[in-house]
């Protein structure tokens, strides 16, 4: 027998990562060691430096180049003789000094069986004989060593790839230092693979945005693919390579019959297939929704091979595109984005217009980047065939361009606004409901933001007449989600018009309908929009329950999930000032957000602020800031409804806060002709200016009206009671004051306490034998004087306001004799009347105190 032929070691680079775990597995050394991966993943680099390792211990290593001329029994066994040897000749030996270890490297053309039997009984007779074979996915001697159940060892490609924890140590051996965030987009873009990380970290430049892939590309198209993508087995990897993300679900789907194996050529399930390509190395594992098992392809790996069925095999590509969007619509509504993605890669446009139809609101809430991309490159013909998608992309377009979820939110709401302009027709022709429920909710939205409330409430009466009648003719079918949208919509539109009632109604339609559908985004809504009503309405149990249920949804991730968040923002506020709590209801004013952005529940953050000022801050300044706010929302409060009456209330109690009477006396006069008296703002004026029999009788005639909030009868039967200890009254006050503290112990606040003056509650608290918790006193206590208890109201005469307002203008009695048509002498009485009022004795000093006194315009002259 001629000699046997010596190889020497591979040359290994000086830049090896160490790789102690597969060392240590390997130093099993089990008779047969099989290491099995496509090309790329360090085999030969990760045997080598182990085999060397092994050899400096004493073992005896000999390292094989397979060549296609070891598929021949003989040739083989004289590559192999001297290993033989040894192995005979070392049975006495111990430890490593008589282990003898072949490797044989790229062993993927020794496939005969006549090699392959040499092999295995070489090991069955010789103990001390070792192969670690390294060759490509699958290789004939691991079936054969089972069948013989010979010691074996395997490590696959996913063995081999690059941890998460090694990526660090490789990156820097190949001179880069990237941040987490980058190592990360790294992993995801190999999967650890290997030399597609070296070559992606040998082409990019220090410092560069972006990872050079072009190498890594081209090694995968020219080495890799010919061994993963061979007919029979191509489709198979084309098609699992198109969804994003691969659920046990998505692979029974796309693989429906056994397919062939990609090597092997045995049959195979929809399973087996999954474990054969994640033991290759070219699937990955990754975390599943609730435990749930999910795999991806790493991203260069599945752009090459999407690139490949495009180019291959573009129908069936487009086929797998649209079995994949139908899967995912019919899914919940996070899969949403994916069924668009893949309606658009297939260019299945009647089904992506059945989506936008079907799924309006929560395309447009949900505001996913998948939606985004899907509707940034729709072609003109296709918009012009399809209307609704042409509304749809209006819907999206300006959430490319939304920082945060705040400002999404408020995105969302300017297009809606944007859209509905103009589209709104005839509602009975359109041709389903879910299509009329998302154009009609955009006028409505509009109409609200336009300032025209009644308008928008007549519309939504008009479109919920329409769906009664298509509910009776059985036309609903599964658009319960768009309906339940609607029924928010119109609350909304009637919480804005102050009609707590019907939004109580529509809001509690709403969350139900919601709820049953599973619609965790309006049921949301609903929740937090119902506990702002019971808040402000005075029924803090029931606000209470309804925050838990708001809470208990999770809308995270949602671009409206901020503005889901405002009305439970808002109570909170309430709550917080009901105990007192300034920090608290700062802290939730805060994150309630600025009342001048554009939110349609700024009036009622407006509302809230202002109630924190009265007890806690300077209500001049809060009135300045209102004053802001009438300019900034001018044309909605133009068209009336809450916000006009809640800015106009406020700023009447702020103006009686800091003693000026006859200001908020003017703004309650102009409020009474314009038919919304403020009964609880008149009733204090009158405490204030000292006039009790007044307070007391508007004040006991308002606090039985049917329409008044708990909240406004504790604060009218608090100024009564007041006013009837100042007019001696004291049983009156007492049975007053007792049933405040009723009603207030059953709302849980005590801001009526702290709003009447320190010294009256004292005395009623005592008459009364009412004694507060040590915890409310302090609290009550902390809070400055919220009114003053006396305050001077000048009380003009019609004759006199307008003899004053001519002094404004002239000097001249005879002049505004003229002007008014009367005598100079009537005018001389009239003008002294007016000094003695104001406590003066000329004209300019009149003009001075009218002006202070808010009697005069400020912009009149003097």
């Amino acid at each position: 027998m001629s000699s046997t032929p010596v190889q020497p070691f591979p040359r290994l680079t000086a830049r090896l990562l160490s790789r102690p775990a597969l060392f240590r597995r390997l130093d099993r050394l089990a008779a047969l060691t099989l290491v099995k991966a496509l090309a790329g993943f360090g085999k030969t680099h990760l045997v080598g430096s182990w085999a060397k390792g092994l050899r400096d211990t004493g073992a005896v290593v000999e390292w094989i180049e397979a060549s296609a001329e070891l598929n021949s029994p003989e040739i083989l066994l004289r590559h192999v003789q001297r290993a033989i040897d040894r192995a005979t000749t070392d049975e006495g030996a111990t430890d490593n000094e008589g282990t003898v270890v072949v490797v044989i490297d790229n062993a993927d053309c020794i496939d005969d069986p006549a090699a392959i039997d040499l092999l295995l009984k070489l090991l069955t007779r010789l103990p001390r004989l070792h192969f670690v074979v390294c060759s490509g996915y699958a290789h004939p001697l691991q079936a054969a060593a089972e069948q013989l159940s010979i010691d074996l060892h395997v490590l696959t490609g996913r063995d081999l790839i690059l941890t998460r924890d090694e990526l660090p140590q490789f990156v820097a051996s190949r001179g880069h230092d990237f941040s987490p965030e980058r190592l990360g987009e790294l992993h995801d873009l190999t999967g650890g693979w290997m030399q597609l990380t070296r070559l992606i970290l040998d082409d990019t430049s220090a410092g560069a945005e972006q990872f050079s892939v072009g190498a890594a590309e081209r090694y995968l198209r020219a080495f890799v693919l010919p061994q993963i993508v061979n007919e029979p087995g191509m489709l198979t990897a084309f098609r699992l390579a198109v969804p994003r993300i691969l659920t046990p679900a998505v692979v029974r789907l796309l693989l429906t019959e056994p397919v062939d194996d990609i090597v092997l050529g045995v049959q195979r399930s929809p399973e087996s297939v999954l474990g054969m390509f994640v033991r290759v190395g070219v699937l990955e594992r990754v975390g599943g929704q609730a435990g749930g098992r999910t795999w991806r392809f790493p991203g260069l790996i599945r752009t090459v091979l999407l690139d490949e069925f495009a180019t291959r095999d573009p129908l069936r590509e487009a086929e797998t595109h649209c079995l994949l969007a139908r899967h995912y619509a019919g899914a919940d509504a996070r899969s949403l984005g994916d069924a668009l993605t893949h309606a658009c890669a297939g260019q299945d446009w009647a089904f992506l217009n059945q989506i936008v139809c079907e799924q309006a609101f929560t395309l447009t809430s949900t505001g996913s980047a998948e939606a985004i991309a899907a509707f940034s490159s729709l072609p003109d013909e296709v918009l012009e065939r399809f209307p609704s998608l042409s509304f749809a992309r209006s819907m999206v377009e300006a959430l490319w361009r939304s920082s945060d979820d705040d400002e999404g939110g408020r995105t969302l709401l300017r297009s809606y606004i944007s859209v509905a302009e103009g589209n709104l027709a005839d509602l009975t022709a359109f041709d389903s409901v879910a299509k009329l429920c998302a154009v009609a909710v955009a006028e409505v939205i509009s109409l609200r933001s336009a300032g025209f409330i009644n308008q928008a409430g007549e519309l939504a009466g008009r479109i919920a007449s329409e769906l009664a009648g298509r509910r009776n003719r059985g036309e609903i079918g599964d658009s319960s989600e768009q309906v339940a949208w609607f029924h928010f919509q119109w609350s909304m539109t009637a919480l804005l018009a102050g009609d707590l009632e019907r939004s109580t109604r529509l809001s509690f339609e709403a969350f139900e309908t919601a709820r049953d559908d599973g619609n965790d985004l309006v049921a949301s809504n609903a929740a937090a929009q119902l506990a702002l009503i019971h808040t402000l309405g005075g029924e803090s149990t029931d606000a209470g329950r309804w925050l838990e249920v708001h809470r208990g949804f999770g809308t995270n991730g949602s671009v409206t999930d901020y503005l889901i968040g405002v009305p439970a923002r808002i109570a909170g506020v309430h709550r917080a000032l009901d105990s007192l709590d300034s920090d608290a209801a700062a802290a939730e004013l805060l994150a309630a957000g600025d009342a001048a952005q554009e939110l349609e529940m700024w009036a009622f953050i407006a509302e809230a602020a202002s109630r924190h000022a009265l007890l806690f801050a300077e209500p001049i300044a809060m009135l300045a800031r209102l004053g802001h706010l009438a300019v900034v929302h001018a044309r909605v409060l133009a068209g009336g409804g809450h916000a006009s009456r809640a800015m106009e209330r406020e700023a009447i109690d702020l103006l009686l806060a800091m003693g000026e009477l006859n200001r908020a006396s003017q703004r309650l006069l102009a409020a009474e002709r314009e038919g919304g008296p403020f009964t609880v703002q008149n009733a204090r004026l009158h405490l204030i200016a000292g006039n009790h029999d007044q307070a007391q009788k508007i004040a006991a005639a308002g606090v039985w009206d049917a329409a008044r909030t708990v909240r406004d009868q504790i604060d009218l039967l608090m100024i009564a009671a007041v006013a009837q200890l100042s007019l001696g009254d004291h049983s009156a006050a007492v049975t007053s004051f007792t049933r405040a503290h009723a009603l207030a112990g059953h709302v849980r606040t005590l801001i009526p306490y702290a709003l009447i003056p320190a010294e009256d509650r004292e005395a009623l608290l005592q008459l009364s034998q009412i004694e507060l918790s040590a915890d409310a006193r302090a609290r009550v206590a902390q809070i400055r004087t919220v009114y003053p208890r006396r305050a001077q109201l000048i009380v003009l005469t019609g004759r006199e306001e307008a003899v004053l307002a001519e002094l404004a203008r002239t000097d001249s009695f005879a002049v505004i004799a003229t002007t008014l048509t009367v005598s100079v002498n009537t005018v001389k009485k009239q003008a002294a009347s007016v000094y003695s009022k104001l406590g003066v004795h000329d004209r300019l000093a009149a003009l001075a105190r009218a002006h202070q006194l808010g009697l005069l315009d400020s912009t009149t002259s003097v």
